[in-house]
This record gives C-alpha cells, sequence and structure tokens, in this order.
C-alpha cells in the first residue's frame, strides 16, 4: 500500500483510514492499513462495523490479511456488499468474543522419534532440565551410539536451524550452552573454570 496517491473519489467511503492499493501505477482498492485493523478490533464494541476496504480486494496487502486473521479466531465476521455506486465494500464486524492476541507461528515440527536428531534433542532436554553442562560432542555421541562428534555436530546445526535449540559460546567449561526452545531451559557453564 502506499499512501503517497490520493484516494479516487470513487474510493472514498466512510472509513476515513482507508488508504490506496496501487496495482501496476492505477489505484483500483483502498484498503485500512494493518495498524488501524489492529486498534479497530482491539477497541471496537460488540456489533460495530466498518468497512475495511473498497474496489477490487488487495489479499496481498496487511490490513486485509490481518481482518481474516482476526476472522478465523472468531473475533470479526466479514460480509461484502455493492455500494450504490456499484463499488464492492468490504466490511468487518465487532463479534461478542473477548479479545485475544492472534497466535504466532506454529512451533516447528519436531523431528521423528527414533531418528538420531530426535534423540540428540531429548537427550539435550533433559540435561537442560537438570540444569547440567553440555556434553562433548563425544560424549554425546558416545551417549545415543551415534557414529561420531561430526554427525552430533552436524546434528546440532540441524536442531539449531529448524529453531528447537540456540547455541551460545561461553568462556566458561564447557564453552557452550545449548537452550531448548519448546521449553526455555538451557544447559549450564562452570563459572570460574576456563574452558
Amino acid at each position: 500500500m502506499m499512501a503517497a496517491h490520493a484516494l479516487p473519489p470513487a474510493l472514498v467511503a466512510a472509513n476515513d483510514a482507508l488508504e490506496p492499493c496501487v496495482y501496476g501505477g492505477g489505484i483500483d482498492a483502498a484498503a485500512m492499513p494493518a495498524g488501524a485493523v489492529d486498534a479497530w478490533v482491539r477497541n471496537a464494541q460488540p456489533g460495530a462495523k466498518t468497512i475495511y476496504a473498497r474496489g477490487h480486494l488487495p489479499r496481498w496487502a496487511k490490513g486485509p490479511a490481518i481482518v481474516r486473521d482476526y476472522a478465523a479466531i472468531r473475533l470479526v465476521a466479514l460480509t461484502q456488499t455493492r455500494g450504490a455506486d456499484g463499488i464492492c465494500e468490504y466490511w468487518v464486524e465487532r463479534t461478542s468474543a473477548a479479545f485475544a492476541e492472534l497466535p504466532g507461528p506454529p512451533p516447528p515440527p519436531r523431528p521423528r522419534r527414533g531418528d538420531d536428531e530426535a534423540q540428540l534433542l531429548e537427550l539435550l532436554g533433559e540435561i537442560a532440565e537438570a540444569g547440567q553442562p553440555c556434553p562433548s560432542n563425544f560424549d554425546l555421541a558416545h551417549a545415543l551410539d551415534i557414529s561420531g562428534p561430526d554427525r552430533v555436530k552436524y546434528l546440532l546445526h540441524c536442531l539449531q536451524q529448524a529453531s528447537h535449540i540456540t547455541r551460545a559460546a561461553s568462556d566458561w567449561a564447557p564453552g557452550r550452552i545449548v537452550t531448548i526452545v519448546a521449553t526455555g531451559k538451557a544447559t549450564t557453564v562452570a563459572e570460574g573454570v576456563r574452558r
């Protein structure tokens, strides 16, 4: 959406929060920006209605996308009408449901049980839960009967890329802290003991 363009008179509606949406240089739609949608849903009373888009519905625009997200959790209901001028109007109505934040992105899928990655994540979770230091790659490989420390290094990289763990270097032994994203628990270090 680009606020630099003026709305053509045909797209002016009762909602003065609408901003133009530009398609290939021409304006044939207007929609509420994301921040305005969010503020409206938070503050609107049950039964309140407003036009959130007019003209050719810009599905790519962030405002209409957030409206659809709120509709998915039943905070709003959506309808479509044609104005007296024949232009499509997209309405949002606040339901009586108590306000709830939009859910964040779903957690990454857990590795399949029985594979090396899942076993390593489970072991690291147990170590973090117990507040123990993270073993060396060699010791982790031995504990899980994995081919060797290079394989553990690779699996740690995979777990981090999949957002199952985060890793941080430390000056204290054993030299790294592994945090399990799902629980927020982390392995420890022996402060005062140089690695």
